[in-house]
C-alpha cells in the first residue's frame, strides 16, 4: 500500500474535526510539525504529525508516522503510548480520530491527588505473570495503586 502524503492544511482539518479549534501548533522537533490538543483539567494530547516543517507536507517515507500521547500541562506523559504510531496508509484520519478518542476517554478517568499534587499516571505490567500487559494507575504517593479498566 502507498503511504499517504498529506498537507499541513489537510492534517489541520482533521484536528478541527477532533478538537474543534481547541488545539495549537507546536514546533515539534526533528523538522516536523507538532500539535497540542486540549482535553481539559490540565490534560493534553500531543501529536507529532510527520509533516515536514519546511515543506508543509508529510514526508514520503514511512518511518515518520503520526505519534500520539497523553500529557499534563508540563508535558509530562501520563501514560505509555497506546500504539507506537498511527500509520499513514489510506484511512489514517479515522485511525487518528480513534486514537485520540481512546486517549480522551482514558484521560477522563485519571484522578488528581491532593496529597502529592499530581495526576495519576498509567503504567503497563511488564513482569512475566498473569497480569502482563495489564494497565494500572498510580500517583506519586507511596501506597497509590489501582487497576486501570
Amino acid at each position: 500500500m502507498t503511504i499517504e502524503r498529506f498537507t499541513r492544511e489537510e492534517f489541520e482539518e482533521v484536528l478541527d474535526e477532533i478538537f474543534g479549534r481547541n488545539w495549537q501548533l507546536d514546533l515539534g522537533g526533528w523538522g516536523e510539525l507538532g500539535y497540542t490538543g486540549v482535553i481539559g483539567n490540565g490534560k493534553f494530547i500531543r501529536i507529532m504529525s510527520s509533516i515536514n516543517s519546511k515543506r508543509n507536507v508529510a514526508d514520503s517515507t514511512g518511518k515518520n508516522s503520526i505519534r500520539v500521547w497523553l500529557t499534563d500541562e508540563h508535558n509530562k506523559p501520563l501514560m505509555p503510548k497506546i500504539n507506537h504510531w498511527t500509520t499513514r496508509l489510506p484511512g489514517w484520519q479515522e485511525r487518528l480520530k480513534s486514537q485520540v478518542q481512546l486517549l480522551t476517554n482514558m484521560a477522563k478517568s485519571l484522578k488528581w491527588c491532593d496529597e502529592c499534587y499530581s495526576f495519576e499516571t498509567v503504567w503497563k505490567v511488564k513482569k512475566n505473570n498473569k497480569n502482563k500487559g495489564k494497565l494500572f494507575a498510580r500517583c506519586q504517593c507511596e501506597n497509590s495503586f489501582r487497576w486501570f479498566d
